[in-house]
């Protein structure tokens, strides 16, 4: 009888085991698998980023050593913080798209396709965005899916990275711009910045710019309509300041606030994507042409790579027309450098004698990787099976006693 019930309990742990794997090593397997949106912040950047800079972002899949065949779903943003001025899927890993990329109402959807299968990281497609008024925006994932290239298609993707892009705070207020919005206490836009630029002007504001309106900017703009108390609070028979960006605030914010007419490019900064990239040709190259008006500008860009010993290794010039803010970003297909660490040199001229150099250190055949993430799941499924023998094997030596 204790053989029998010995080998009943036996056969009991190897079912749990076997059950628990089928849970729980696919999610080892595939525990890295991601999709992200590039770039996915700059808030170390954010003085490098105006209202209406157009930064070109990429939406990335990294399946690491998954093979993956389908992925689907929707990136969220505000229509009223940015507009979505290109749609592109040239370059996607996607070789057949179950519904053409579409944008309707701040969403934007897709599904598609890889008829061999895929593994590795890859473009799924891009965007160009152009901010339009809010501060801060995002683009948030919303009901995704990445399916595996088998015949019982299971949900592999374990984690998504929104995107969060805060803008650098403006310093005027542009010649074109009226005030034609009643914002609420609470919230913070672009042109609340411009409000408190006016306030200022006016002197009866003193905090900081930030763009948000709360106690302060609403007790300046009080004191902002009971100064112009005729034009403002007198014709709604008003005794006291409400602020409250009404219709005759507004109209006489437009009269009175200072503005001013940027006409041509002020400024020039430029960053690398990634200091540390496997391949050479993955290096990638922000550029960020800041305060422009209406003037274009010719751009002459020259871009020099050397290694350790100081050698110049690659050299590429490409002339640009930049109309209005814009972030370039800037791919290096025919770099090929061998493992180690080099320095990318940027020089720009424009206006004939208007020079710049910007120097930026990566390093090639180097992931960045977090040990931790990669290995805690086996460290995590080993506790359990310890745990799992332990007590199995307690058990059984209390039944051998």
């Amino acid at each position: 009888m204790y053989n029998g019930l010995l080998k009943w309990e036996y056969t009991k742990l190897k079912l749990f085991v076997f059950f628990f794997s089928l849970i729980f090593v696919p999610y080892i397997t595939f525990a890295q698998v991601t999709l992200y949106i590039s770039p996915s912040d700059i808030v170390g950047q954010s003085d490098n980023y105006g209202i209406g800079t157009i930064i070109p972002v990429e939406i990335i899949l990294d399946t690491h050593e998954a093979t993956i065949g389908v992925g689907e779903g929707r990136i969220l943003f505000s229509p009223e913080d940015f507009e979505i001025i290109e749609l592109s899927d040239d370059n996607s890993i996607f070789d057949l798209w179950l519904h053409e990329l579409s944008i309707s109402d701040g969403v934007i959807s897709f599904a598609g396709s890889i008829q061999e299968g895929f593994s590795g990281k890859g473009e799924v497609f891009r965007i160009k965005l152009r901010a339009k008024n809010n501060l801060t925006t995002a683009l948030l994932f919303d009901d995704v899916r990445v399916l595996t290239f088998t015949s019982q298609s299971q949900n592999i993707l374990q984690r998504t990275q929104d995107a969060w892009y805060p803008f650098k705070i403006p310093t005027a207020i542009p010649k074109e711009f009226i005030f034609d919005k009643n914002r609420e206490q609470g919230s913070r836009y672009l042109d609340l910045a411009y409000l408190q630029i006016c306030l200022r002007s006016e002197e009866v504001y003193s905090e900081e710019i930030t763009g948000f309106f709360g106690s302060k900017t609403q007790e300046a703009l009080i004191k902002f309509q009971e100064k112009y108390f005729d034009e403002i609070l007198a014709s709604q028979k008003l005794q006291n300041g409400t602020g409250m960006l009404d219709e005759q605030t507004r109209s006489k914010l437009n009269q009175i606030c200072p503005r001013e007419l940027i006409e041509q490019l002020f400024d020039i900064s430029f960053t690398l994507e990634n200091l540390t990239v496997l391949e050479s040709s993955e290096l990638t190259g922000l550029i960020t042409f800041e305060n422009f008006g209406l003037v274009s500008t010719p751009i002459n860009l020259t871009f020099v790579v050397f290694d350790e010993a100081g050698n110049e290794v690659y050299r590429e010039m490409e002339d640009v027309i930049i109309e209005t803010e814009n972030v370039m970003r800037k791919r290096f297909p025919k770099l090929e450098l061998s493992d180690g660490k080099y320095t990318l040199i940027l020089e720009t001229l424009y206006d004939v004698d208007v020079f710049d150099e910007f120097k930026k250190d990566f390093e090639v055949g180097v992931e960045e990787k977090n040990i931790f993430a990669q290995i805690w799941p086996w460290i995590l499924f080993g506790l359990v099976i310890s745990v799992i023998l332990i007590i199995w094997k307690r058990w059984d030596n209390k039944q051998r006693v």
